[in-house]
C-alpha cells in the first residue's frame, strides 16, 4: 500500500466510526425520554443513565452521551457521509491531475507541489492528529 492508500484507509475508519457513534446517538434519542426526568443521572464515567420511554433504566455509554446535546445526530451522520465522499473525490482528483501532467508534461516536484487530492486528504486527517495511528508524514 502507498502512503495515500494508508491515509485514505485511516480517514475512512475514523469517519465510519464517527458515523456509527452518531447513528447510536440518533437511535438512543429515538428511545430516550426527554425533559427534566428526576430519574436522570450521570454516572462516574460521564455516560447518561436514565429511564427510557418503556420505564427501563439504560446506559447510553460515554461516546454516545457526548453527542447528545452537542448537535443533532442526523447532522453528524450527513457530515460524515459528505466527508467520506470528499475522500473519494480527492482520490479521483489525483488521478485527473496525473492525466493532465502526463498530457502536458509540465513536471511536478512532489514535495513542494503536491497533488490537490493529497492536500485535501491531509487536511481532512489533521483533526485526528492525536490518534495513535496518525502519521506525521500526513501532516500538511
Amino acid at each position: 500500500m502507498t502512503m495515500l492508500d494508508d491515509l485514505i484507509t485511516f480517514l475512512r475508519e475514523r469517519l465510519l466510526t464517527r458515523k456509527a457513534i452518531a447513528v447510536q446517538a440518533r437511535d438512543a434519542l429515538d428511545r430516550w425520554e426527554s425533559g427534566n426526568d428526576p430519574e436522570q443521572r450521570w454516572s462516574l464515567d460521564g455516560s447518561v443513565i436514565g429511564v427510557n420511554l418503556k420505564g427501563e433504566y439504560c446506559c447510553l455509554g460515554e461516546e454516545v452521551s457526548r453527542f447528545i446535546g452537542l448537535r443533532p445526530p442526523e447532522q453528524e451522520i450527513a457530515e460524515a457521509d459528505a466527508l467520506l465522499q470528499i475522500v473519494e473525490l480527492a482520490k479521483a482528483a489525483n488521478g485527473l491531475e496525473d492525466v493532465i501532467e502526463a498530457e502536458f508534461s509540465y513536471g511536478r516536484d512532489g514535495e513542494n507541489d503536491p497533488l490537490v487530492g493529497d492536500s485535501i486528504l491531509k487536511q481532512l486527517a489533521l483533526p485526528y492528529a492525536d490518534h495513535p495511528e496518525y502519521r506525521e508524514e500526513w501532516r500538511p
